[in-house]
């Protein structure tokens, strides 16, 4: 909708060409803020619109956890793009992976509900996307999104548009 306000379109609206992208920049947290501004600035030069995916506190460390970061919070929301939710804290530090795949409805609950929690508190509000940060996810975890107002979820093989009767499916692939 934004870049529609600015007069961007947001597919390609060629006659016979149906393709499109969806383009999505992973792991936006403090810590990674150097190489997600680069490519971020890159694609905004392309006029390319696209998706940051945000961790409210990667890793479960001080230092990326997003409300004690405000420079980095006014510098995503300047960039005027879907924010989209990428987990909780993603992994912890020794890597074991913040998995919506095999949470139960309650534990991804829990971990939905800190993300947006923290978000709110950093001023990002009104996310309605969802990337699991392994892009995969199971039917109690989409129920709980669904209750919480998201909309869509970026998976490895498709695109779920959320709908509390009818959950539907785009298939897609990462590339």
């Amino acid at each position: 909708q934004k870049r529609q306000e600015k007069n961007r379109p947001l597919v390609n609206r060629d006659d016979d060409k149906k393709f499109f992208a969806i383009v999505t920049i992973h792991d936006v947290a403090p810590e990674y803020s150097e190489k997600i501004f680069r490519v971020a600035d890159e694609l905004e030069k392309l006029d390319i619109h696209y998706n940051l995916a945000i961790i409210p506190y990667l890793k479960k460390r001080k230092g990326n956890l997003i409300t004690k970061n405000p420079e980095f919070v006014k510098k995503v929301l300047g960039y005027e793009q879907e924010v989209a939710v990428h987990g909780n804290y993603h992994e912890t530090d020794d890597g074991k992976i913040e998995d919506f795949h095999t949470f139960s409805i309650e534990e991804a609950k829990k971990h939905l509900q800190n993300a947006i929690n923290v978000l709110k508190e950093a001023g990002i509000s009104n996310t309605t996307v969802f990337v699991p940060p392994t892009w995969a996810i199971n039917k109690p975890t989409i129920d709980d999104l669904i209750q919480l107002g998201f909309k869509l979820v970026e998976g490895k093989e498709e695109i779920l548009i959320l709908d509390s009767k009818k959950t539907r499916k785009l298939h897609a692939g990462v590339l």
